[in-house]
């Protein structure tokens, strides 16, 4: 942006040129201009040239009490388009832009791995999401893996998760392990695992996730992260062992009506 003083020239003269040049500039030459006219026609006629000046100095006088109103006006003409032009930006900002980081009042579900299998009756192993943030969470969904060969997905969505409560998402893999196992995220992370060429050598693999949510104004979250798979070593070694793990936690806060880009693809 131009420094101050150069658009504040500029815009007073552009505003205040018409009223000044038609009622002040205008007057003053049409006082000045049949006393000259007489002059050159008949140069010993009298002209009060005194009455003359003393306009011509009462002209001049209203000019420069009007330069000095219009100048504080102009001020305020300035101010006023900054203030607008800023609102402006801020308002692109939040349309183009999403926001990182959280408000502290803003609900945050953060993703944990549960070994299922762990029970003392068994069970499947999921993922639990639980609202750490301090307001209710509504539409919350874990969207689809995608993984090296194929996209699996967990069914459904949560209507509202309350600060401190959590859901459990389990993975549908399909029946290619049978019904009673298609909800395994164990199966599933070692299916991809050995996908890699060099399984045998890896000691983990990162498979990127994402957690979608909003308040209750629509305001909508993303939580990016990572599922981190061991690759099996070390089960029941130590006994809290985990082979799935959530890491690199990432927030997004997008308003209401904008349609991000998605930063993890």
């Amino acid at each position: 942006m131009a420094p101050y003083w150069k658009r504040f020239w500029p815009r007073m003269w552009r505003d205040a040129q018409p009223w000044a040049r038609d009622n002040i500039g205008w007057a003053c030459f049409m006082l000045v201009a049949p006393a000259v006219g007489v002059y050159l026609r008949e140069r010993r006629h009298d002209i009060d040239w005194t009455m003359i000046r003393t306009a011509v100095w009462l002209y001049l006088a209203t000019f420069i009490v009007y330069g000095f109103v219009y100048s504080i006006k102009t001020v305020g003409k300035l101010d006023s388009e900054r203030a607008t032009e800023s609102k402006r930006l801020r308002e692109l900002l939040e349309v183009q832009v999403a926001v990182t980081g959280m408000r502290g009042d803003d609900p945050m579900i953060e993703p944990s791995f549960v070994d299922g299998r762990k029970g003392a009756l068994g069970g499947m192993p999921y993922l639990e999401l639980k609202n750490r943030g301090t307001s209710i969470a509504y539409f919350v969904r874990l969207r689809p893996l995608r993984l090296k060969e194929r996209t699996v997905e967990f069914p459904g969505f949560s209507d509202s998760i309350s600060p401190t409560d959590y859901r459990a998402f389990y993975v549908d893999a399909g029946n290619q392990w049978g019904e009673d196992r298609k909800a395994d995220l164990v199966r599933v992370m070692s299916e991809e695992w050995n996908a890699y060429e060099d399984s045998e050598t890896r000691r983990e693999i990162l498979i990127p996730a994402q957690i979608d949510f909003e308040d209750d104004v629509g305001t909508r979250f993303e939580c990016n992260f990572d599922l981190l798979y061991h690759g099996g070593k070390g089960w029941n070694q130590p006994v809290d062992f985990k082979c799935i793990e959530c890491r690199n936690l990432i927030y997004r806060r997008i308003p209401k009506g904008i349609t991000p880009t998605d930063n993890r693809a």
